[in-house]
Formats: structure tokens, C-alpha cells, sequence
């Protein structure tokens, strides 16, 4: 049943169609390379659902407006939770999650040798099962002579070794019911799909559009200006292996709080870099002020709209401040629903 807005929240577990399940309330939490975390509460007129018929199957949250799809997400079930029961309906709660956090299950130590870091990832997610993965990187990582997971999940693995070679992930979710969700790894925001102009409500009074974002507030930080990062080879033992990248003038564009810092030598060094070609230390050291400065300048908003999503990216317009109508990067977001008519 639609409240008001015409919104309308359902879940479906695959191959159940028939099941009796109704969404109270829900908490989706997604950012950049970190597993999506889905939190539904639920009601039934069976009190009997058991915890087998959930756990670690498939199930997709579907938001709807005036019978059309908004968004779907789908996962797996990691935890199931039994309330109490009213008159005609016993509350129940779900965690729903990527099949990628299955890997957090699974600790080893293991070594790999001579090959790509893209080629490890791929490994690890198809010992799970996981070959929906798609790699969006504009740079062909260097192949890793040894390369070792030591006591760790293969999660924590996988999330180091991307960190290692600037890559970030996140979901995709098809449109479709019962769909899967591609994992995607990419090293530039620019890869990442447009959602086009979004529209800034920030007036009291008067009727704000219906899809729009509001309350935004942004924060500039003071961060290293440049890094730079030496190594040493036996191979070569009279070459440096020193690397620097800096923060230019025209990596500060819209960041004006920034200008004042290229200047002021605020310099991060660090040995060993941990790399033994050029080609590798140069990636690295880039990488590695981009870690630095990855909060420069952030906002904070609220909004109607579900779309937003890490991967995405999107133009405000509308803002009374004209330095903050430009492109903007979702990093991380939580989104509430509540369907109390159920």
C-alpha cells in the first residue's frame, strides 16, 4: 500500500513469490568500498517464518512511486530476527547485504606470485562465486612478484590491495526483479555515470519540488599539498626510487580554500613506498596524496532521492551559493524509508 507521496516499499525473496511480507521501516547505509548494509523491519500474518528460509539467500528491496520503479536493491540475508506478534501480524527483522561480504567469512594466509593485483581480486571473488565483476580502471595495475594475505579475511584482502592501487568499488543493481548486483572497481571518478542535474531546495516557506536535495552544508579541510614517497632497489642500488606529486593550481579548481595551501610545503614523505619500478612508484605516490586529500572539501545533504548512490555522480543547481552548483561525487549515504500502514 502507497502512503501518501504515492511511495510504496516491498520485498521479495527469491523464489518465494508467494510469501507474506510487508515493510514497516527500512535503513540503507552505502559508501565507497565497503559492503552495503540494509536494514528492514518487517510484518506477516505467519508467525512462524524460520530463520533457514532467510539466511543467506537472495532477497531485493524495490522503492516505488505511483507504481513506478525508483530503485532496486538486492543482496543476501545475513541475519534474521523474530519480534513480537500483535493481533494479526508478528514483526520480523532482516540484514541484507552483498554477496561480497561473504568473503569476510573466509581468513587465510596464502601467497601469489607474479601476477596482476586485478587478477587477485578476480580470484578471490569467483572462490565465492562471485563473477559479476566488472573492472573500470584506467590504469593497468603492475603485476606483484610476491604478493602475500597475511592472517586476514579475504575481504580485508581484497580492500587493501585495492587501496594499494587506488581502486574503489561499488554496487550495481539491475533493474529487474530477482536481478544481481555487479561488483565494480574503478580508479577515476570520472568513469563513474552522471545522473545529470539535481535541484537545490534551501527556502523556507512554499511548496518544494518533489524530487530535490536541501540542508546542505560543506566543510573544508586543510591537507598535505604534495607527497612524496623513495624506495630502493638491490637491482639498481645507485637510483633513488624518489617520486613526488603535487597539489597544482588546477587541481584546487573549485576548492578555494585550497589555493593558499600549494604554497605553504605541507609534504608527506614516507619510505619504502613500497614499489621497484618507476612506473609503479609514480601511480603510487599519486595515489597516495589523493588518500591524503580525499576529504578536502565534502558536503553533507538531505534529499528525496533515491538514486543517490556511491558510484554516482551528479550537477546541483539552484544553490544561492554559485561556488557549490557543480559536479558533486557520492561518496557515502543512508536512506530511511517508513511504510507504517503495513
Amino acid at each position: 500500500m502507497a502512503n501518501q507521496t504515492g511511495l510504496q516499499f516491498t520485498l521479495a525473496l527469491a523464489g518465494a513469490d508467494d510469501l507474506d511480507l510487508a515493510v514497516v521501516d527500512f535503513t540503507l547505509t552505502e559508501a565507497l568500498s565497503r559492503p552495503f548494509h540494509l536494514a528492514v523491519n518487517l510484518a506477516s500474518r505467519d508467525p512462524d517464518l524460520a530463520p533457514e528460509a532467510f539466511l543467506d539467500r537472495e532477497l531485493g528491496l524495490t522503492i516505488w512511486q505511483d507504481g513506478a520503479v525508483l530503485r532496486r536493491v538486492h543482496g543476501i540475508a545475513t541475519a534474521f530476527g523474530r519480534g513480537d506478534s500483535g493481533h494479526r501480524r508478528t514483526f520480523y527483522s532482516l540484514t541484507i547485504q552483498p554477496a561480497l561480504w561473504r568473503l569476510s567469512l573466509r581468513h587465510n594466509s596464502r601467497i601469489f606470485q607474479n601476477v596482476s593485483p586485478l587478477t587477485i581480486i578476480n580470484t578471490l571473488c569467483d572462490e565465492r562465486g562471485i563473477t559479476d565483476v566488472a573492472f573500470a580502471a584506467t590504469r593497468e595495475p603492475a603485476r606483484r612478484e610476491y604478493c602475500v594475505q597475511y592472517r586476514e579475511t579475504d575481504l580485508a584482502f581484497i580492500q587493501r590491495l585495492a587501496a594499494e592501487e587506488g581502486l574503489f568499488y561499488f554496487h550495481e543493481f539491475e533493474d529487474a526483479p530477482g536481478g544481481a548486483h555487479r561488483l565494480v572497481f574503478a580508479d577515476d571518478p570520472q568513469v563513474l555515470a552522471s545522473l545529470g542535474e539535481r535541484t537545490y531546495h534551501g527556502r523556507a516557506g512554499g511548496t518544494p519540488p518533489l524530487r530535490h536535495l536541501r540542508k546542505l552544508s560543506q566543510v573544508s579541510r586543510v591537507r598535505p599539498a604534495s607527497a612524496m614517497l623513495k624506495d630502493y632497489s638491490f637491482k639498481q642500488p645507485g637510483y633513488s626510487q624518489l617520486h613526488q606529486a603535487q597539489l597544482h593550481e588546477h587541481m584546487a579548481e573549485g576548492l578555494e580554500a585550497q589555493r593558499g595551501v600549494v604554497d605553504k610545503g605541507y609534504e608527506h614523505y614516507d619510505y619504502p613506498g613500497r614499489y621497484k619500478a618507476d612506473a609503479s612508484g609514480e601511480a603510487f605516490t599519486r595515489i597516495r596524496l589523493e588518500h591524503l586529500r580525499h576529504d578536502a572539501l565534502t558536503a553533507e545533504a538531505e534529499s528525496d532521492l533515491p538514486e543517490l548512490a556511491p558510484g554516482n555522480r551528479f550537477t546541483l543547481t539552484d544553490h544561492d551559493a554559485e561556488r557549490l552548483n557543480r559536479d558533486w561525487q557520492v561518496v557515502s549515504v543512508v536512506h530511511h524509508g517508513r511504510q507504517p500502514q503495513a
